[in-house]
């Protein structure tokens, strides 16, 4: 945007620009759009392993998994067993990563052990097909209200076939 100012002798003139407002400008932007990574946490007792696909026969299309281990997982890779934690809706970044700094904190206050933590994208197409019908007599007091089951017996043997894979 630019101002222009009328002199007394009515001509009109533009005003002079210092090269020093230039720098102003864009530091202010640069600060403004860095703000958010000066403050974000970064992880203290995790690092990110890998992320993968992973095709499940029961299913019959593919999920993406990330895999987070904690930073002791390298040097006891062969002594200590490690809990795995399942984290569903990874595609929802804003909960997936309070979820995920949650666990962080927890684990580096020492609140709980360090896990294999797997994130679990789940898509919007499949969100309904591991329903399950009632039996006769709560089907008929529920009148058929569906209700979702998380995972069937061979997805989850299918998640821990490929965490054995990745060990």
């Amino acid at each position: 945007m630019v101002f222009f100012m009328l002199n007394y002798d009515k001509t009109v003139t533009k005003p002079e620009h210092h090269p020093s407002m230039k720098y102003f400008v864009f530091a202010w932007i640069v600060l403004c759009c860095s703000l958010p990574y000066a403050w974000s946490q970064s992880l203290e007792s995790y690092r990110y392993m890998t992320d993968t696909t992973m095709v499940s026969a029961s299913l019959g299309y593919a999920k993406s998994l990330d895999i987070w281990v904690p930073a002791a997982y390298e040097s006891a890779h062969s002594q200590t067993r490690f809990p795995v934690i399942l984290l569903f809706d990874r595609q929802n970044e804003r909960s997936f990563g309070y979820i995920l700094r949650s666990i962080d904190y927890l684990t580096s206050t020492e609140q709980m052990p360090a896990a294999i933590l797997v994130g679990i994208t789940s898509t919007m197409q499949a969100r309904y097909e591991t329903q399950r019908e009632y039996d006769d007599v709560l089907q008929r007091l529920l009148q058929a209200l569906p209700v979702s089951e998380m995972y069937t017996p061979e997805e989850k043997e299918e998640i821990r076939a490929l965490l054995r894979e990745l060990e």
